[in-house]
């Protein structure tokens, strides 16, 4: 598994036509209302990995502006 810390080195992907059971409904929501507007196919990408903290796909720049003492933590920490 890769996180924001971690670039991806090694990545694999495929072209699936109407398959959307494993996709956001809000991405294809938004996907569809964008091949309507502009008529061209829009592409989702599925990059989820399950049992997974956001934290660990956040950049450390994401926790700059948090106010609470645990982000600041997370964002102070160097390693």
């Amino acid at each position: 598994m890769y996180a924001a810390l971690h670039p991806i080195e090694h990545a694999t992907g495929a072209w699936k036509n109407g398959d959307m059971e494993n996709y956001s409904a809000v991405a294809t929501s938004f996907a569809y209302a964008l091949y309507k507007e502009l008529g061209i196919p829009i592409g989702i990408l599925n990059c989820s990995f399950s049992m997974t903290s956001i934290r660990a796909w956040t950049p450390r720049c994401g926790f700059r502006d948090g106010k609470d003492e645990q982000t600041q933590a997370i964002y102070n920490h160097r390693k």
